[in-house]
């Protein structure tokens, strides 16, 4: 029996290590991700004809793919209501 909880302490141990290792490397994408939803949210909030239900949607929508939300961040103002417009209009479907 006490080899069993002692293998189980090892392993437990060894994923606790890699929980650790994840944690921190996750630290600097956790801020990136938060600075990026701000970004795309304080555009949408630019565009005067969204509801904020729909702003809260289509965040959503931009930021579940990182490909959506580097083409959206990578728009200017224009292009960026261009495809909320879009969006909107069913033209094009970040998929979710």
């Amino acid at each position: 029996m006490d080899k069993f909880f002692k293998q189980q302490n090892e392993s437990i141990g060894i994923f606790v290590d890699k929980l650790d290792k994840r944690s921190e490397q996750s630290t600097s994408s956790k801020s990136e991700l938060v600075d990026m939803t701000k970004l795309i949210l304080e555009a949408l909030r630019r565009i005067a004809t969204l509801t904020e239900e729909t702003q809260l949607n289509f965040a959503y929508k931009i930021t579940i793919d990182a490909r959506v939300t580097d083409l959206f961040l990578n728009f200017s103002e224009g292009e960026r209501i261009t495809f909320v417009n879009m969006m909107l209009a069913k033209k094009v479907l970040p998929e979710n």
